[in-house]
């Protein structure tokens, strides 16, 4: 018992000295529609932002990339607004709709319960759950796959100063 013990302690010593600093950075791509003060559009992708200067590129670009490598950019000032779409956000919430759907369909299958004797087509408590959580999962994914498809952030900045600080806080 106090072998098993020690190698438990020196096991997780072992795991939290060797664990890193910091999480490693996801792979985040944000599709932007940028109007600036003068009416004038840019679209491309959201690359960086500093606390006077917005980053973007043409080319499809992960959000975070070093600011060395950015050749076009905007003066906060000169923004009237951003909007932002992540990519892939349709396939995740259609996969957290169906998540959902399929946990609430077994959950109203186990607790309908049996069918009693007197029906012609009985099911069973089990049944229930598997046809319910089916349905109610392809339901909420398709549901899901709406909301995420149509959700964007618009962010008015109207090359207020104040404002821009608080998109920059939201993103990061």
């Amino acid at each position: 018992m106090k072998l098993q013990l020690v190698f438990a302690l020196m096991s997780l010593s072992y795991v939290t000295i060797s664990a890193q600093d910091s999480l490693p950075k996801k792979k985040i791509f944000y599709k932007m529609e940028l109007q600036e003060i003068t009416g004038e559009y840019k679209y491309g992708y959201l690359a960086n932002i500093t606390e006077e200067v917005i980053y973007y590129s043409p080319e499809k670009l992960r959000f975070g990339t070093p600011l060395q490598s950015m050749e076009k950019n905007i003066m906060y000032n000169n923004v009237a607004k951003l909007k932002l779409k992540r990519q892939g956000a349709g396939g995740r919430a259609a996969l957290i709709g169906g998540a959902i759907g399929v946990g609430v369909g077994i959950i109203a299958g186990l607790i309908e319960g049996d069918d009693p004797e007197g029906y012609w087509l009985r099911f069973s408590a089990g049944d229930k759950a598997v046809v319910y959580g089916s349905l109610a999962g392809g339901g909420g994914s398709l549901i899901g796959f709406v909301i995420g498809s149509i959700a964007h952030k618009t962010f008015i900045i109207g090359g207020n100063r104040e404002r821009h600080k608080a998109m920059r806080l939201n993103m990061l």
